[in-house]
């Protein structure tokens, strides 16, 4: 490239050299052309009008004489000049007096001017008048002046035709001359531009064909400096150029030479750091993907036998019981809750930091929402001496969509630590609207106390995992310290914020802030006011426990006089119907607050509803009095209101006060309901029928799903409860079945899912199911009456469900006993021959349970073993068989990641512990038998 790019400029260099002297000579010789032509013509000119002259003088005399063969004689002279045609004279009228031809041409005639290849010129002949003189004669004075004449006349004219052919050829060998002597003096310009360019441009093809060696990497070339001055000089700079660049490129080799070494070193050490990034990445995955699964399985299995702890533990407390048994049945209760409680933290935990824990969007009641956590938790606070006040201003929308069950979770939390943590004062929840648009609202709750309070360094690791405000804390009130941090991460799911302003000895407040869309359906519409045409007088001395009853009354129509305390003489008292008084517990204990609402009952003749800090059932209903005294325990839930307001002013209507009292919903009932329960496990079916039996419930059962949908096919039930984790056919696949089979019927049973899988996935097949309700287990008795109830009564929710996270806790290796009879008896509710008979019915079942596992591992049925072992699961849980139920998990874990030899080793000891219990049961039955 280089090269041409010289070869260009050479020639672009010999065309600058040429263009000046082309531009020079081309006008020179063009001007010496025209110059040479002019003095030609001019020439020519001359000499044809000096031989035109010189034939009329020679035909004067001719002409004066007319003489014809005079004329003739006397111009032949004229041929003498070779170019000379012809002669014509012509008198002074133009008529032709003689003409004469050099030879036989063709005449021409005319005046002066070109033809072809002649030229005629016209010269006149004149007669020339001499002067007289007259001064010669004597003066006449008196004669007339006579006037001199001279001058000449014409005689006529002579026309001299001459051939031009002379002339053109003079014409030709000018040009010709003066164009070989352009081209030669071009050619010799261009022979001195190439010799003096080949001078200046030899050395530059020489520095230009060493470049373009340079260019390709050859330093080693150097040309000869045989040029003079600049050249020259530039010649030995370009040479001390190449040997600097030779030995900047040796000494670059070198160092790009150790850089190549060092770097395949360090490649080399990267890939074996990238190969062992790639092997943990899949040992983290791996690991990652086992505790997923883990945590399902773990969540089910624990949840299972945690069902049937409850379960019969609050059947256990129906029975009659002395006093040592009932705080015996309460220990368990609440060991078991606590324990539950320990189990939810740590599995949402675990579920939050794994990203497992998908926020739900539903419509739900705001009021409703921070109702019923309030209400659970009421009795903790009472019992501690504490007036728990729930506040939801009335700005709040009545409907949002969110997570409702999330939103309660965070509430719990807080509100639990609030009442652990305070000892003394108040509990108060605030709901309030921060800021609002057409579609979305920004939701705030706070929590706030008066406990202990947290110092300002301890609230920056607050919210962390495992981390309370010190040490002493966890020692003296417990608790596992996930309860804040599982509450940010909700918060922080839903895509809100939780922030604290605490101080040590002054109380704390938590405050939540979350976005929510508005519900825009009918239901969030505003209803009309029940009571509108209705007084009342709310007597509190708690401020804000007296606000919050006032605006529940004044959502509801009344017209609201407050006070906080009232003399029985006061005018305001004709003017009301309803009297609301609230009282403390302190006011309970020290009897002032049955005086004073006996007081009003005796002094006016107005109904009184009572509110009490109390959640005992004794103390609320000592307070009712029929038709004149109503009670309830506070903090109040909307419901409970409603029904005691419609009760109170509505005459001679019946009612079970002690059940609305209690704040529970009397109608409970299940007689004559036709119920189906599927599960596989047997013991959870037996809870089921017990509970569901004692309300009056026609019970049905079934064990796998193609048993439920012919069941359901053949049979009309009222609610169908389906276990999602069955052998072959899955719950929700079952439930898709009958809902199709029961599509031609005017009404298809409502479906609720049993499960102990809290993970998302199982929540979103429910729903894709198309089942109507979602309980978990271990569910209490009144979640599953808060479940079935609405939707034997017609009512269809979006997703009825009870919620509790879960997470997993196994036994440890140590030795477990064969047998743990004490614990199959509190599963059992203390039955023991239902204990026996479920004992016997296992073992008798165990041999062939145990053969199909080792024929499932032997022919690689990975599923179908995973089932199988899963199902015996179930029923090692609760007949109490310890050692064997804590051998049936390994290989159930180990058959999911389908590796032979681990599933092999596991399942050996699986065969030892079942080999042990038919030897215990061999060994019990001989000695019954001696």
């Amino acid at each position: 490239m280089i090269l041409n790019q010289f070869k260009t400029f050479r020639t672009q260099a010999l065309i600058a050299g040429l263009l000046p002297a082309i531009a020079l000579a081309v006008p020179l010789i063009t001007y010496l052309i025209n110059t040479q032509l002019d003095n030609l013509f001019d020439a020519f000119n001359e000499r044809g009008q000096a031989i035109a002259n010189e034939a009329a003088a020679l035909s004067t005399t001719g002409l004066f004489t007319r003489d014809s063969a005079t004329l003739k004689t006397n111009l032949k002279s004229i041929f003498r000049h070779s170019d000379v045609s012809e002669i014509r004279v012509l008198d002074e009228s133009n008529n032709t007096l003689a003409k004469i031809n050099s030879h036989s041409n063709n005449p021409m005639a005319g005046n002066i001017n070109s033809t072809d290849n002649h030229i005629i010129f016209r010269a006149h002949v004149g007669r020339e008048i001499m002067p007289i003189d007259v001064s010669d004669y004597p003066e006449q004075s008196e004669e007339p002046e006579i006037t001199a004449l001279s001058g000449t006349t014409s005689l006529g004219s002579v026309a001299i035709t001459i051939s031009t052919k002379r002339l053109l050829a003079n014409k030709r060998r000018i040009m010709r001359n003066s164009l070989l002597i352009l081209w030669f003096g071009l050619i010799g310009t261009i022979l001195f531009s190439l010799a003096l360019s080949k001078r200046v441009t030899g050395p530059i093809s020489r520095l230009t064909k060493a470049v373009v060696k340079m260019r390709a990497g050859d330093f080693s070339t150097l040309i000869p400096e045989k040029s003079y001055r600049e050249i020259a000089s530039l010649e030995e700079s370009f040479n001390t150029m190449a040997r600097e660049l030779k030995l900047s490129q040796e000494t670059m080799q070198q160092q790009i030479n150790q850089a190549t070494s060092d770097l395949t070193q360090t490649m080399e050490a990267l890939e074996i750091q990238n190969v062992e990034l790639d092997l943990a990445r899949k040992r983290a995955l791996m690991a990652s993907h086992v505790k997923s699964e883990f945590l399902a399985n773990m969540s089910h299995e624990i949840r299972t036998p945690m069902n049937g702890v409850l379960g019969f533990a609050n059947l256990l407390k129906k029975m009659n019981l002395d006093k040592k048994q009932k705080d015996v049945v309460n220990t368990i209760t609440k060991s078991a809750t606590n324990l539950l409680e320990i189990i939810n933290h740590i599995l949402d935990y675990s579920k939050l930091e794994y990203g497992r824990l998908e926020p739900d969007s539903s419509s739900f009641s705001v009021t409703e929402c921070f109702e019923d956590p309030v209400v659970l938790l009421a009795p903790s606070a009472q019992d501690k001496e504490l007036e728990l006040v729930l506040m939801v201003y009335s700005d709040v929308p009545d409907r949002l969509i969110g997570d409702l069950t999330r939103i309660r979770q965070i509430l719990v939390n807080l509100l639990s630590n609030a009442i652990k943590f305070t000892h003394t004062g108040e509990v108060i929840v605030r709901v309030m609207l921060e800021r609002e648009t057409d579609s979305e609202c920004t939701l705030s709750f706070t929590v706030t106390d008066t406990g202990i309070g947290i110092d300002h360094d301890a609230q920056e690791h607050l919210f962390r995992a495992f981390q309370q405000a010190d040490t002493s804390t966890s020692r003296m009130y417990g608790g596992t310290g996930l309860g804040l941090s599982i509450s940010r991460k909700l918060a922080q799911s839903m895509g809100g914020s939780i922030k604290v302003d605490s101080a040590r000895g002054q109380g704390s407040c938590f405050r939540v802030t979350l976005t929510l869309k508005k519900d825009d359906t009918e239901s969030n519409k505003p209803q009309s006011a029940q009571f509108y045409n209705k007084s009342c007088l709310i007597i509190d001395q708690h401020k804000l426990s007296r606000l919050s009853i006032k605006h529940q009354f004044l959502k509801r129509g009344f017209l609201t006089k407050d006070l906080e305390t009232v003399d029985t003489d006061e005018p305001i008292l004709s003017l009301t119907d309803l009297i609301v008084c609230g009282f403390t517990k302190d006011e309970i204990t020290s009897g002032y607050a049955d005086i004073t609402a006996k007081g009003f009952l005796t002094s006016f003749n107005l109904p009184v509803l009572v509110l009490l800090s109390a959640s005992d059932r004794n103390t609320i209903e000592n307070f009712h009095i029929d038709n004149t005294i109503w009670s309830l325990s506070k903090p109040l839930g909307s419901e409970t209101l409603d029904n005691i307001l419609k009760e109170i002013f509505s005459a001679g209507e019946a009612h079970d006060h002690s059940t609305i009292a209690s704040n529970i919903d009397s109608d409970t009932s299940l007689k004559g309901k036709r119920i189906l329960v599927v599960d596989d496990n047997h013991i959870n079916l037996e809870l089921m029928n017990i509970l569901l039996s004692e309300k009056g419930a026609i019970v049905s059962e079934a064990n796998i799903g193609s048993e439920a949908i012919d069941l359901a096919t053949k049979n009309q039930f009222d609610l169908i409860l389906m276990d999602v984790h069955m052998p072959k056919l899955k719950g929700t696949d079952a439930a898709k079945r009958i809902l199709e089979n029961c599509a031609n019927r005017s009404n298809s049973p409502p479906i609720v899912a049993l499960t102990a899988d809290v993970v998302p996935e199982t929540r979103n097949e429910v729903i894709a199911a198309g089942m109507d309700g979602y309980l978990l287990k271990p569910y209490t008795e009144s979640q599953l009456m808060n479940v079935i109830l609405p939707l034997l009564r017609g009512e269809k929710p979006q997703l009825a469900q009870t919620m509790a996270t879960t997470n997993e806790s196994v036994d440890s290796d140590a030795d477990l006993p064969i047998r743990d009879e004490e614990k199959a008896l509190n599963i059992a509710g203390g039955n023991k021959k239902l204990v026996d008979e479920m004992f016997k019915q296992f073992c008798n079942e165990l041999p062939e349970q145990a053969g199909v596992i080792r024929g499932n591992h032997a022919a690689r049925q990975w599923d179908d073993l995973r089932e199988n072992v899963h199902r015996l699961h179930g029923a090692t849980s609760i007949c109490g068989v310890p050692a064997l139920n804590l051998a049936v998990t390994h290989p159930e874990a180990a058959s999911k990641s389908r590796d032979e030899a681990k599933t092999l080793e596991k399942l050996q000891r699986f065969n030892q512990e079942v080999g042990r219990l038919l030897d215990f049961r061999d060994r019990k039955q001989e000695q019954h038998s001696d």
